[in-house]
């Protein structure tokens, strides 16, 4: 009876259909955070860092989808704000920030997104919690600052019908005023954000179990080897990945200042990288026949950056084609040889950009640069119709950019497949 029972049990074994199951491990969860000025709700990819983690979460998002090993399980968008305003105010500027990243995603990738708006969103006390530990600066009022975000969140009205988190008002009036100063300039700023946490795991498809044919001694099949699974492979969070390109337009008041005209175009095309073309036009004396200084000239420019998201520092190296008329109140008017034999050298430059307003897209930049020039001109006196007196071939050396300069930023959009 025994024997019977088992050889009806193996042959159910054999004959029942095997299926594949897919089981799911290696969950990874990568973040990526966009910033907002304080009080607003348009995603603007100029701000901060924006252009950069936008471009990184698109390049991680699209890295998932073409590895068929891998599996979105989904995008949970979240927004905070900082505590300064009140509980209404600070839900308000939450739920829209999320909304804001959520309808960026939506348009800037091709397929359908498992994006998950998160619940209850407003101000990120645990994150206003890490962020003091964070700040040196902070360091002193550490006891002060543990024993308010302790309390619990309670409501309390504050001004026309206004309700408050009472650990804002505790915050405020924290060390006699000094901390709320502190807060406001080193860790409300990254409290006004956006987040998308991506879920993703590996998918691992076991080998499938081939039960061998029924014998007819009742002693069990060997069990088949099995594979263990690998898990060599993971999914990488932190990737380099380019940052937002940039377009720059701007003009030299150094320049103006000399009644020379003058635009220049930038665009970024890597990483450290950007390339700039100015041109300058004068066609104008200085109040006199005997005095001017007009030229036509064009600085194609490479450029260097230290910061991958290319701001701040930057190191060139240019090129100089100038044709050019000068005359300063001297014996002498100098110009090109026949006027067709332009200026033409190079040389290095250096300089710092920074922003002068919130949005980011308004900069100053401040550069010069020196070069080696190989000048072929004639001398004619300085009188009106003046005869030529000889001509001169030289090289000059020396400073050939100088600027002060204001730029204007727009997105480079880049088409993604």
């Amino acid at each position: 009876m025994k024997r019977l029972t088992y050889i009806i049990t193996l042959m159910l074994i054999v004959w029942m259909p095997v299926t594949e199951s897919r089981s799911q491990s290696h969950v990874v969860n990568t973040h990526f955070s966009v910033f907002f000025p304080v009080g607003k709700t348009v995603l603007d990819t100029a701000y901060t860092s924006n252009g950069c983690s936008l471009s990184a979460m698109l390049d991680y998002l699209s890295a998932v989808r073409r590895d068929s090993s891998l599996l979105l399980l989904n995008v949970q968008i979240t927004g905070m704000a900082s505590p300064e305003g009140s509980y209404e105010t600070n839900r308000r500027l939450a739920n829209r920030r999320a909304q804001a990243l959520a309808s960026w995603l939506r348009a800037h990738t091709d397929t359908e997104l498992p994006l998950v708006l998160a619940d209850n969103m407003g101000v990120g006390w645990s994150l206003l919690d890490t962020l003091t530990l964070d700040s040196p600066r902070l360091s002193p009022y550490t006891a002060s600052m543990a024993h308010i975000l302790s309390l619990d969140s309670t409501q309390v009205s504050y001004h026309r019908g206004l309700t408050i988190d009472r650990r804002v008002l505790l915050l405020r009036r924290a060390q006699g005023g000094r901390l709320w100063p502190i807060l406001m300039r080193d860790v409300y700023p990254q409290m006004r954000m956006a987040r998308a946490e991506v879920d993703v795991a590996r998918v691992e498809t076991p080998p499938t179990i081939v039960c061998p044919a029924p014998e007819p001694m009742p002693e069990p099949a060997p069990a088949a080897p099995t594979v263990a699974p690998s898990t060599a492979d993971t999914v990488a969070t932190t990737a380099e990945t380019p940052c937002q390109r940039h377009i720059i337009l701007k003009t030299n008041a150094v320049a103006w200042a000399f009644l020379i005209s003058n635009i220049a175009i930038e665009m970024d095309v890597a990483p450290h990288w950007s390339v700039a073309l100015p041109v300058n036009f004068s066609a104008w004396n200085y109040f006199s026949n005997s005095r001017k200084y007009r030229t036509f000239s064009l600085y194609p420019e490479c450029r260097y950056w230290p910061s991958a998201c290319n701001t701040g520092f930057f190191v060139g190296a240019h090129l100089g084609m100038a044709y050019y008329n000068v005359a300063f109140g001297g014996r002498y008017r100098t110009q090109d040889r026949g006027g067709h034999r332009p200026a033409l050298g190079g040389g290095v430059s250096a300089g710092l950009r920074l922003p002068v307003s919130r949005n980011r897209r308004w900069q100053m930049e401040l550069s010069a640069g020196v070069g080696v020039y190989s000048l072929n001109h004639d001398k004619f006196y300085n009188q009106p119709n003046g005869l030529k007196a000889y001509t001169e071939n030289k090289t000059y050396t020396g400073i050939d950019q100088a600027s002060l300069s204001l730029c204007y930023v727009f997105d480079f959009k880049r088409g993604r497949k």
